[in-house]
């Protein structure tokens, strides 16, 4: 820049590593930082996976902590809510549809009529 070489955090460090810097001493603290700054960013991505996880978990439990298991037999009729037309901003409940056979909590066997 403007007629010199810039020299980053990597070149002072290279210098050092080869021992062409006379200047080593001085530029030590920028080794250490850079170890230093490595073993915080890596304890701080640690820390927000867990704060994450924890969060989550909280969320989760008071989400579900209303929630209605709802079980269907064969025979029962019931509305989905699908999108009109191929519209998929606009959705309306459709049916009422019969379950043919109850197969797990999300998955149901249906027809129409």
């Amino acid at each position: 820049m403007y007629g010199r070489k810039v020299r980053g955090p990597v070149d002072i460090i290279a210098d050092i590593c080869k021992g062409t810097s006379d200047r080593s001493e001085e530029y030590l603290f920028v080794h250490e930082y850079v170890n230093n700054l490595r073993r915080t960013i890596s304890e701080s991505c640690q820390l927000a996976a867990e704060n994450a996880r924890m969060e989550l978990e909280r969320h989760l439990s008071t989400a579900n902590r209303n929630r209605a298991y709802r079980e269907f037999s064969r025979g029962d009729k019931v509305l989905i809510l699908l999108p009109k037309d191929g519209n998929n901003l606009f959705m309306t409940y459709q049916g009422p549809y019969h379950i043919l056979a109850p197969m797990g909590e999300q998955q149901l066997p249906l027809s129409s009529g």
